[in-house]
């Protein structure tokens, strides 16, 4: 209706293919948004891999991004590490190994652990995570320490409660948020959740392959 077009241009990217830019031309001219990568060596994908590292509105400053090369895979290597924002802030992350109880073992799985802004004139803030998720308790909780140093948990189901169950019907409450406490508990919300209707599936058959 606007009589407007607009484009994607892509480039090869190694065995791949990246968005180069996104162009929006009409009556009233053209504007277009770039996009730059930077290729890194990932040795555990068998070679390497394009990540995005800039984009380019049509107008004012860009965005710029960082990624976690350089730390131990338990870190969340190649994970986002930093964005900086057109006019000068950044936020910056950390990740660390933390083990969550997934039903029948404790599995160590790459989580945040901080996050940090910075910039012209913004006060540096960071904000501290930690997790439990074990299998002896129904509830896994996020603590979020926050710049003021008062903390914010947030409570949701875990694997514990079906695994302690021993029954069936559990498993689809896991991941529910239960509760949220702000400001060390100076505020608090709680949820409850009841079983919907059991959701009716179309008859479905695996694909046939011939061998022909």
């Amino acid at each position: 209706t606007w009589t407007r077009t607009v484009t994607f241009s892509y480039s090869s990217c190694g065995a791949r293919s990246c968005l180069d830019s996104i162009t929006a031309a009409g009556p009233g001219g053209s504007r277009a948004i770039q996009y730059s990568y930077t290729t890194f060596s990932v040795p555990e994908a068998g070679g390497s891999r394009p990540f995005l590292t800039g984009v380019q509105p049509a107008a004012g400053p860009g965005y710029s991004y960082d990624y976690a090369t350089g730390v131990p895979v338990t870190e969340n290597r190649y994970a986002l590490e930093a964005i900086t924002y057109p006019y000068g802030g950044t936020t910056t992350y950390t990740y660390v190994s933390r083990p969550f109880f997934t039903g029948r073992d404790n599995v160590p799985l790459a989580v945040v652990r901080t996050r940090t802004t910075s910039g012209r004139d913004l006060p540096a803030a960071s904000w501290k995570y930690d997790y439990s998720a074990p299998g002896n308790s129904d509830v896994q909780t996020t603590t979020v320490t926050r710049p003021d140093q008062k903390k914010d948990v947030y409570e949701f189901v875990g694997f514990g409660l079906p695994s302690r169950m021993n029954a069936t019907g559990f498993v689809w409450k896991v991941g529910l948020q239960t509760k949220t406490s702000r400001a060390d508990a100076a505020e608090v919300e709680e949820f409850t959740w009841e079983k919907g209707q059991v959701v009716t599936t179309a008859n479905y058959a695996a694909p046939f392959y011939a061998s022909g």
